[in-house]
């Protein structure tokens, strides 16, 4: 995954798919998913439990591993 401090986006390759997450700016804790260049959805983290906006389009299996990364790119 590529992290850089200058940037509030991350690149993630799984796969055949390429995610890229956006932080927000206004909320640092809801993040925008692409997927393959396709708006997925966004990904927030409130009391300390992930949740998908209503008109998300994905998967549980996606959603963890998008989550795993997200959560080790806050600190950075």
């Amino acid at each position: 995954m590529f992290s850089s401090k200058s940037t509030e986006t991350r690149i993630l390759i799984l796969g055949d798919q390429t995610i890229v997450i956006n932080r927000e700016k206004e909320n640092p804790m809801r993040f925008r998913i692409l997927i393959d260049s396709a708006f997925r959805g966004y990904v927030e983290h409130i009391s300390g439990d992930w949740q998908l906006s209503e008109d998300h389009s994905i998967n549980d299996e996606l959603l963890f591993r998008i989550t795993e990364k997200i959560g080790t790119a806050q600190s950075a």
